[in-house]
């Protein structure tokens, strides 16, 4: 591994760490063929302040992406503004994977995140971004120095390796971290306004094994012991309380339930996911209310809630399942 590519991915490892998440499948539930034609929300005055245009980084001209697409291409378009290849440059700086399509799909869900934010006026405390900027820098900073031994300064990495100059690595950062603190706010508020069902279970991708999993449930054994049992390496929210599902998801656990109050553990309900199936063995916990207050409203809550839980994966992909029914995306598939 060259040490460019190395040091990287140490500043990559920084960035995930501090607002990444999703993963491979989060297109998985997505039918583009039965998405809704969306209208395009009036757009908020001046609520991207904190979030300035950027032009495309000086990439080294062997970088793989730089060969493999022209600067000024077309590659997608969200709600009929082009993405073009030099938008993806600036994701080189904070990103381990370099593959095109990676980029491209992490570039359409920013994009998404930004219109999502003016559909809802939202805005990034600045004093927050600060905070976060600086210790994102003071990470970064670190990482470089432990990495080549206390010999390489941050701003001789950022020339030498990223070619790119100071200015311009900074108003990267600022765009980045801004776009994910902004991400964690608009998908909180998302969720709170709209009403929700809250279930706990199982997702097991044999069905056999769902159904004698169910059939224990049904007839007493304990849901925590059983759930340790059957999948021990599952992460915690998978063996508890599930993120919250707005009833306009279309997940099958919401078809199943709808507006039904079914009472205990649930028959094993099928989730198709390509040519595979994951079957859910749940029980409905609550139905949570819709809170119609506008986000500046709501931040105060919203802050506390961030605070007390972040954002995780499996709330990710919900919020990015309504976004990519809500607005056009046209192209290559952001896979």
């Amino acid at each position: 591994m060259s040490s460019r590519r190395f040091a990287r991915g140490l500043l990559g490892a920084v960035w995930l760490a501090l607002c990444g998440c999703g993963g491979d499948d989060r297109y998985a539930f997505d039918d583009p063929t039965r998405r809704a034609p969306a209208s395009r929300p009036a757009a908020a005055p001046g609520s991207e302040h904190e979030l300035p245009p950027l032009t495309g980084q000086s990439v080294d001209a062997d970088d793989p992406l730089f060969i493999a697409t022209e600067a000024q291409g077309e590659l997608a378009r969200v709600e009929g503004e082009a993405i073009r290849a030099e938008e993806l440059l600036d994701a080189l700086l904070f990103f381990q994977r370099e593959a095109t399509q990676e980029l491209l799909r992490k570039t359409i869900e920013f994009r998404l995140v930004r219109l999502e934010a003016r559909r809802l006026s939202a805005r990034v405390p600045v004093a927050r971004l600060e905070a976060e900027e600086a210790g994102f820098l003071r990470r970064a900073e670190e990482e470089v120095k432990r990495f080549g031994d206390g010999s390489l300064s941050f701003e001789a990495y950022l020339r030498g390796e990223l070619a790119s100059d100071p200015a311009l690595y900074a108003r990267s950062l600022r765009r980045f971290v801004a776009l994910g603190l902004l991400r964690d706010r608009v998908i909180r508020a998302d969720q709170m306004q709209r009403e929700r069902l809250v279930v706990r279970g199982l997702s097991l991708r044999d069905r056999a094994l769902a159904q004698r999993a169910w059939q224990d449930l049904h007839d007493g054994a304990s849901f925590e012991i059983l759930a340790q049992q059957i999948d021990p390496e599952a992460p915690p929210e998978r063996r508890g309380r599930w993120p919250a599902l707005p009833l306009d998801d279309p997940h099958p656990i919401v078809g199943h339930f709808g507006r039904q109050d079914l009472q205990g553990f649930q028959p094993p309900i099928e989730q198709r996911l390509g040519a595979t199936s994951v079957w859910h063995v749940v029980e409905l916990m609550e139905r949570l209310p819709a809170d119609p207050r506008s986000f500046a409203d709501l931040a105060p809550e919203i802050e506390v809630s961030l605070a007390a839980q972040p954002v995780g994966r499996e709330e990710y992909l919900v919020w990015l399942r309504g976004a990519l029914r809500r607005w056009r995306i046209e192209g290559p598939e952001p896979r």
